[in-house]
C-alpha cells in the first residue's frame, strides 16, 4: 500500500471495507473523488481487499450450503463498519468543503474582475463616439435648458454652474473607486503568475513571494530585490539557471503593473469626467464661391441696400451716404476720441466698431508679415445676420420649414455659435510724407515716382516707388474727388483737399546707391529711349515680393501749403481671404453682437494682391467722381484737421500716425463694401464650371460632452485598454491552469514559520542573496501551503516533497 494511503487511513482509524453489491458508495465515491487526487489509487486498494473478503465469504456459505454459491455476503460486524463511513469521515467532509470553497472564490474573483469591464467599455463608447450631455453634466433626459435669451439667464448659468460642480465631486469618487476595482484584478493576476512560477515553473525566489502586496507602491520600482531576485546562485543547478528567463518576464509584469495601477485612476478619471467642448452640428452647404466684383465699379443689388441699380451704373456713388455716410463717419469720431485717451492715458489706439444688420464688428490685424488688416465682408455678414435670425427664432418656434435642417434646439447648450465662411478683403496701407515726380512716356503713358517709400523689412531703409499710369493697358484706373473745408461755425470755408486715386497693375523701387539691375535711375535721370516694359518686368529682391504688382496709390493735397510736387500719399495693397465668419448669439458671452474673423493666415497665402477699382474708395466716401464732400462730415473734419499745412519731414509724426488710421478706415470701408458671386450647389452644370470653394454653413454648440479631442483622453484610452488586456490574461490563466484557491498572507507566514530549513540559507547574510533563493509550493492533505527549497547544486529533491499533496491548484 503507499505510504501516504497508509498514513490517511491511519489517521481514519477505521478498517477500510465496503460492500458494493451494485457499484461504489454514490456518498463516498463522489466525496473522496472531490478531495483526494489518490482516489483512483485508494479505489483499487478497496477493491482488492472487498474482493478477498468476498472470495472468503462464498467459500464458507458454499461449504454450509451449495445453493447459494452465487451470493455474496460480508462479516456484519464488517458491514455495520462500512455503513457508518459516512458518519465517521470528517476528515473527507472537510476536504469536500474547502474544495467548495476554493471553486467558489475562483468564480467569484474571476466576476469581479470580468465586471469590471462593464463601466469602462461604457467609458470608451462615450469617449468614442463623443457623447453630448448638453448645457449641464447632471441632464437626465437631455432637460437642463440654458435659456440663455431668457429673463434670468444669469442666475440660470449659476445654478447650471454649481450644479456641475457636485456632479464632477462625485465622479471623483467614481472614479477612484474603478481604480481600486483594479488594484484587486492586478493584485490576483500578480499572485496567480506567482503561484505557477512556485508550483509549475521550478520554484519562485524568496523575494517575489510577497510582491502581490508589494507592487502598487510606485517606490517598489526602485527595490532592488525586484531586478536581482531572479538572478540564480552560482552553485544552482543548470535548471534553475535554464527558467531564469520566465522570472524577468515575471518582474517585467510586476514592474508594468506597478506602473499601470498608478495611472488607472488618473487614466479613469479623464474618461469619466465629461469637458465642455465645443460641438459643430452638420455643415450644411451654402453656395459656391465665383469671384469678387473688386476689379470693377460698384454695381448691383448686393451691394448697398438704398442704392438702385440705376443710380450706380450712372456713378451716383452719393446714394451710399444714408446707409454708410453714418459709418465712416463714426470711424472718425472714435479716432478723435481714442487719441484723447492716447494724449492722456497712454492708452493705445482702439479700433472703431461698424455695424451690418444684427451684428456689429471691428476691423481685424492678422500677424502675417504685411500687417495685413481685414475688413468683414458687408454681403456676408448680411448673410450671418440671417442665420442668427433663423436660429435665434427657434426659441420661439418661428423658423422658416426651408432652414430646419440648419437650425438646432440651442436651448440645450451654455453657448451657441453661428458659423459661416465666406469671403474677407485684407489691405496692407502706409503714408508718407514725399515728393511725386512724374515722367512722360508719351501722350497716353506716364510713371509717377513716389519717394520716401519705407522698407516693410528691419533694414528702415528707403527707396522710391515708381507706377505706370495712364493708358498702359486695361489695368490701370484713376478716380478723383474733392474733401471740403469748413470753419467752427460751419460755414465752409477753405481750399478743398484733392483726393487723386490710382490703380496701377506694375510697380518698380530704386534708391541713389541701387535700382536692382532695372536701370530706371538712369531713364528718369535723362531724356533717353527705355525699354519700360523690361523695367517693370525685373524681378526684385525678396523683400519687395507681393508690392510690385495691383498697386494703389492715394494722394491727399493740399493747395497752396506745399511746393507743387510735394504732398501726403498712402499706397494699399489688397489680399482676399476666406476666413469664417462665427457670432455668438448669447448675449451673456457676447453682450456687444460682435463677430470674429477666424482661419485668417490659414486660407491667405497673400501671394500676389488683387485688383481694385478706385471707384470703390468714391462709394466708401459717398461722393461721385469729381465731386465734393461736405465739409461739416466728422470724417472730412478729421482729414482736414490732421493733413499737413507745410512741408513736413518723413521721419514719424503723431499727425501722420493719425492719418495713417483714418485712411486705413476709409479704405476698409470701400474693401467692406465688395460685392461677390456665387453659385447653388445644387446647380450640376454651375458647380462643374466652377472651381471656387464651397461656403459651408453650421452652428457650434458649448455643451458638455466625452471625447477623445485632447491627447490626455488618448492617454488614458491607452491606459484602461491595457487594464482591459490584464482582465482576460487573468482569465486565461484561471481556464488553462484551473486556477482557484488563493492563500491569505496568514497562511503563507504560518507555512514559512513551520518550514524546516535544510541548509538552503547557510552562508547567505546579504538580503540580495537571501531573495535568491528558491522555494516550490506545495499542498497538505489540508490545503494548507508548504514550501520545499531549493537544495544547492542539485535543485529541488523529489523526497524532499514526500508528505505533500503536489498535485493542486491554489
Amino acid at each position: 500500500m503507499d505510504p501516504r494511503l497508509e498514513r490517511q487511513l491511519q489517521s481514519m482509524d477505521r478498517p477500510f471495507f465496503k460492500e458494493r453489491p451494485k457499484g461504489n458508495d454514490p456518498f463516498f465515491a463522489k466525496r473522496l473523488k472531490a478531495v483526494d487526487p489518490f482516489y483512483e489509487q485508494m479505489q483499487k486498494e478497496i477493491d482488492i481487499e472487498v474482493k478477498d473478503m468476498s472470495r472468503s465469504s462464498t467459500l464458507n456459505d458454499s461449504s454450509k450450503n451449495p445453493s447459494r454459491t452465487s451470493t455474496f455476503n460480508v462479516d456484519e460486524r464488517d458491514m455495520s463498519r462500512a455503513s457508518t463511513l459516512k458518519a465517521e469521515s470528517p476528515e473527507i467532509i472537510k476536504k469536500a468543503q474547502r474544495g467548495r470553497r476554493s471553486w467558489t472564490w475562483a468564480v467569484v474573483s474571476q466576476t469581479i474582475s470580468v465586471l469590471w469591464l462593464a463601466p469602462i467599455i461604457a467609458l470608451l463608447v462615450l469617449n468614442y463616439k463623443n457623447h453630448v450631455i448638453g448645457a449641464s453634466i447632471w441632464c437626465p433626459g437631455g432637460s437642463c435648458w440654458a435659456d440663455p435669451f431668457g429673463p434670468e439667464a444669469t442666475q440660470r448659468r449659476i445654478h447650471l454652474d454649481n450644479q456641475d460642480h457636485d456632479v464632477m465631486g462625485a465622479l471623483q469618487f467614481v472614479s477612484k473607486a474603478l481604480e481600486v476595482w483594479f488594484m484587486f484584478i492586478s493584485t490576483s493576476l500578480i499572485y496567480d503568475v506567482a503561484m505557477l512560477l512556485a508550483k509549475k515553473g521550478g520554484g519562485l525566489p524568496v523575494g517575489f513571494l510577497l510582491t502581490h502586496l508589494e507592487f502598487g507602491d510606485i517606490r517598489y520600482l526602485l527595490n532592488p530585490l525586484l531586478w536581482t531576485s531572479p538572478i540564480p546562485h552560482p552553485s544552482g543547478s543548470p535548471r534553475l539557471r535554464a527558467i531564469t528567463g520566465k522570472l524577468y518576464l515575471f518582474v517585467v509584469l510586476a514592474a508594468s503593473l506597478t506602473i499601470l495601477t498608478n495611472l488607472m485612476g488618473p487614466a479613469t478619471a479623464v474618461l469619466i469626467l465629461p469637458t465642455l467642448q465645443w460641438i459643430e452640428t452638420p455643415r450644411v452647404s451654402d453656395v459656391i464661391f465665383n469671384g469678387t466684383n473688386a476689379e470693377y465699379p460698384p454695381y448691383g443689388v448686393k451691394i448697398i441696400p438704398g442704392c438702385t441699380i440705376d443710380q450706380l451704373r450712372d456713378y451716383q456713388y452719393s446714394c451710399t451716404r444714408k446707409v454708410y455716410g453714418p459709418s465712416l463717419d463714426a470711424y472718425a469720431e472714435h479716432m478723435d476720441a481714442t487719441r484723447m485717451q492716447y494724449q492722456l492715458q497712454a492708452a493705445p489706439f482702439m479700433y472703431a466698431l461698424s455695424q451690418e444688420g444684427a451684428i456689429q464688428f471691428a476691423i481685424n490685424i492678422s500677424a502675417s508679415a504685411q500687417d495685413v488688416v481685414w475688413s468683414p465682408n458687408r454681403q456676408a455678414l448680411r448673410d450671418l445676420s440671417g442665420d442668427a435670425a433663423i436660429v435665434s427664432g427657434d426659441i420661439f418656434d418661428k423658423r422658416p420649414e426651408a432652414e430646419k435642417d440648419f437650425t438646432v434646439n440651442f436651448n440645450n447648450s451654455l453657448a451657441t455659435v453661428v458659423q459661416r465662411e465666406s469671403i474677407s478683403l485684407g489691405v496692407s496701407t502706409q503714408c508718407f510724407y514725399g515728393n511725386v515726380t512724374v515722367k512722360h512716356i508719351d501722350r497716353e503713358r506716364d510713371v509717377v515716382c513716389f519717394d520716401n517709400w519705407e522698407s516693410l523689412d528691419d533694414s528702415f531703409l528707403t527707396y522710391t516707388m515708381c507706377v505706370r499710369a495712364g493708358f498702359w493697358n486695361d489695368v490701370v484706373f484713376e478716380s478723383s474727388f474733392f474733401i471740403g473745408h469748413s470753419n467752427p461755425s460751419g460755414h465752409k470755408n477753405g481750399p478743398k483737399i484733392q483726393v487723386n486715386t490710382l490703380l496701377s497693375d506694375k510697380a518698380t523701387f530704386f534708391n541713389e546707391t541701387t535700382d536692382f539691375g532695372t536701370g530706371i535711375l538712369s531713364c528718369l535721370q535723362a531724356d533717353v529711349e527705355c525699354d519700360w516694359e523690361r523695367i517693370f518686368a525685373a524681378e526684385l529682391p525678396l523683400e519687395f515680393r507681393n508690392v510690385t504688382s495691383n498697386v494703389q496709390i492715394v494722394e491727399y493735397i493740399v493747395p497752396n501749403t506745399f511746393s507743387p510736387n510735394e504732398r501726403t500719399w498712402c499706397y494699399w495693397y489688397t489680399y482676399l481671404g476666406f476666413p469664417t465668419y462665427s457670432f455668438d448669439l448669447s448675449e451673456y458671452g457676447n453682450p456687444l453682437g460682435l463677430v470674429q474673423l477666424n482661419n485668417l493666415t490659414d486660407t491667405q497665402p497673400l501671394d500676389t494682391p488683387i485688383v481694385m477699382h478706385p471707384d470703390w474708395m468714391l462709394a466708401a466716401w459717398s461722393v461721385e467722381n469729381e465731386g465734393t464732400v461736405d465739409g461739416n462730415r466728422p470724417m472730412a473734419k478729421a482729414f482736414v484737421k490732421t493733413l499737413p499745412t507745410k512741408s513736413k519731414d518723413w521721419v514719424f509724426d503723431p499727425n501722420l500716425a493719425e492719418l495713417s488710421y483714418l485712411h486705413l478706415y476709409c479704405v476698409c470701408q470701400a474693401t467692406s463694401m465688395v460685392d461677390w458671386d456665387a453659385y447653388d450647389p445644387t446647380d450640376s452644370t454651375m458647380v462643374a464650371l466652377s472651381s471656387g470653394p464651397i461656403f459651408y454653413r453650421y452652428i457650434t454648440l458649448h455643451q458638455w460632452a466625452f471625447g477623445l479631442s485632447d491627447r490626455t483622453s488618448q492617454l488614458g484610452v491607452s491606459v484602461v485598454l491595457l487594464g482591459v488586456v490584464c482582465v482576460f490574461i487573468r482569465l486565461i490563466l484561471a481556464v488553462v491552469f484551473r486556477l482557484r484557491h488563493e492563500h491569505s498572507a496568514v497562511e503563507l507566514f504560518v507555512a514559512a514559520l513551520e518550514h524546516k530549513s535544510q541548509g538552503e540559507f547557510e552562508g547567505l547574510d546579504d538580503e540580495l542573496e537571501l531573495a535568491k533563493v528558491r522555494f516550490e509550493m506545495m499542498e497538505d492533505e489540508n490545503g494548507k501551503p508548504r514550501f520545499v527549497a531549493e537544495r544547492r547544486g542539485t535543485g529541488f529533491s523529489d523526497s524532499s516533497k514526500d508528505g505533500f499533496l503536489d498535485g493542486k491548484n491554489h
